[in-house]
């Protein structure tokens, strides 16, 4: 091992992004790193093409079949720890990172050895100056993880460092030390809250884990439009996983309750705009992740998408300008409006400062007025109220706001929209009474399983200092 750096790309079937990957990599002006490809059983000819164009600049290690993000990143560590690097830096494969991104976080983990974890300032690649997120924290009271300036244009006025639960592990330079000590990545995730998990054990030991601004990289991210229920199922059950083995007591009982109201939200508003391959998958997530089913889900977990009607697109067949009230929340109202600019590209977007300062709001979106307060109704524009969850605002719809949308692109316009969802408290009601009883059940016995098993495994350790 001659360099103190191993940089460790996992791939799968990207072969154009994995080669501009690589390229952006050898541009680094730091030169102390070896660089290191694993390939889980690419079928687009990634392998080979790496092999063909760099020759020995590239480690290639090639899995027989494919081992997910974690299984495929864990490869590369193993590979890197039995070399005895200081730091690992972890890449995906549509991630492009600044010339001085590798060596601004060896030089800050060099100066912070309490760091456990580095990431980079993570950008959208098809917005170069909007953030994807600068990290997350774990929120223990609703259960989520509270990402930090997540869809942020960055005006220069951001933290330089940002403490964090957990930071995008598509590009993050990692202690070795501290990974001989944590272990390696949860591969029973196979894709999705493995990083998570794998944070919060390295704060546990009480490292650091932080977001850099010296380390600039641009995320391509997966394609917008979802073709399947992939995505659905692995965030859904490995979330719970994360959660019921994190948690005990009265807490688990909360986290029951809000799993079961976050189901019957779901599960109504994808059954009310025909996606019931969702529900079907939601379902099976929850039961597996209840049951500790781990790994790669078998094909009869995951569905097609039914195609879907683009309410958006037909609400705005009749309306040219829509004026949006904030709600509080950039991350929710850039995702918004993203949605209505791709329905009707050309539509006239103005910005009524309700919750968020009229001065933020300009600067966030420069491309759209800003005006202070809720206008008056009139016909030249149709009013919206932008929302988290339109379940949440369901008791409070006006007869002057035209046009609800919430961050899952649901809409309420028509009267037929607000009578459907006049019966959400009834849905709502029937699932707390028929799912309740049963999630609290199970997620109390899998506490009292992983109590039980650290006991028998780890005499003399609690279960809560274990996850």
């Amino acid at each position: 091992m001659a360099h103190p750096v191993a940089v460790v790309i996992c791939n799968w079937n990207k072969k154009e992004d994995l080669l501009a990957c690589i390229d952006a990599v050898l541009a680094s002006r730091f030169r102390g790193f070896d660089l290191c490809v694993v390939d889980n059983a690419s079928t687009d000819g990634s392998a080979e093409a790496v092999a063909a164009a760099y020759g020995d600049q590239v480690i290639l290690l090639r899995n027989e079949q494919n081992l997910g993000g974690a299984g495929g990143f864990n490869r590369g560590i193993r590979w890197a720890l039995s070399q005895a690097y200081e730091y690992i830096h972890l890449l995906d494969n549509d991630v492009f990172v600044e010339a001085d991104a590798i060596g601004a976080l060896h030089v800050f983990m060099e100066e912070h050895p309490d760091v456990a974890a580095a990431g980079s300032r993570l950008y959208k690649h098809a917005h170069p100056n909007q953030l994807q997120e600068l990290g997350a924290n774990i929120d223990w009271e609703r259960f989520h993880l509270k990402p930090h300036f997540k869809n942020h244009i960055d005006r220069g006025d951001l933290p330089d460092i940002m403490e964090c639960d957990y930071v995008p592990a598509c590009s993050v330079m990692l202690r070795a030390d501290v990974l001989r000590k944590v272990g390696l990545m949860d591969e029973g995730c196979f894709i999705y809250w493995d990083d998570v998990e794998w944070f919060y054990r390295m704060r546990r030991l009480g490292r650091r884990v932080v977001a850099f601004a010296g380390s600039k990289a641009w995320h391509k991210m997966g394609a917008a439009v979802r073709k399947n229920t992939f995505a659905t199922y692995y965030f859904w059950r490995n979330r719970i996983h994360f959660f019921a083995r994190a948690l005990d007591g009265g807490t688990l009982e909360r986290f029951a309750e809000a799993l079961c109201a976050e189901l019957a939200q779901a599960a109504f508003f994808s059954e009310y705009k025909g996606q019931h391959n969702t529900v079907k998958t939601l379902f099976m997530a929850v039961a597996d992740a209840l049951t500790g089913t781990r790994g790669q889900a078998g094909p009869e977990r995951i569905f097609e998408r039914e195609s879907e009607q683009n309410r958006l697109a037909e609400v705005f067949q009749a309306t040219e300008q829509v004026v949006l009230l904030d709600c509080g929340d950039i991350r929710v109202l850039r995702e918004i409006v993203n949605g209505m600019l791709a329905a009707k590209p050309g539509l006239r977007l103005s910005l009524a400062s309700r919750e968020l300062p009229a001065a933020e709001l300009a600067l966030q979106f420069p491309a759209h007025p800003v005006m202070e307060g809720v206008p008056d109704a009139d016909r030249s524009f149709l009013l919206c109220q932008t929302c988290r969850q339109i379940a949440d605002v369901r008791h409070e719809l006006s007869e002057q706001v035209g046009l609800y949308v919430d961050a899952y692109m649901n809409v309420v316009h028509s009267e037929e929209d607000r009578r459907a969802l006049q019966r959400y408290d009834q849905v709502y009601q029937g699932y707390i009474a028929r799912f309740l009883p049963v999630l609290r059940q199970k997620l109390i016995d899998l506490g009292k399983s992983r109590r039980q098993r650290v006991q028998e495994t780890q005499p003399g350790r609690k279960a809560a200092d274990v996850i």
